[in-house]
């Protein structure tokens, strides 16, 4: 977190931020951040990993190909 808001300042400083894109990111981000905060601290962690596990797996694999 640290590191994205110094990048984020230092675009911002160069005039170089896309504000509409900027928003977009955040009304998607903010909202998926929050359930997911929810979701796992009442979700036991043996049904977590996998599915965890299954979306790097897809991300990692839409990568490759």
């Amino acid at each position: 977190m640290p590191l994205t808001l110094i990048a984020g300042a230092g675009y911002w400083y160069l005039g170089s931020v896309d504000w509409e894109l900027l928003c977009s990111l955040l009304v998607g981000s903010i909202p998926g951040i929050v359930v997911g905060s929810l979701a796992s601290a009442r979700i036991p962690d043996r049904v977590i990993r996998p599915i965890l596990a299954s979306i790097l797996l897809v991300v990692g694999a839409k990568l490759i190909l």
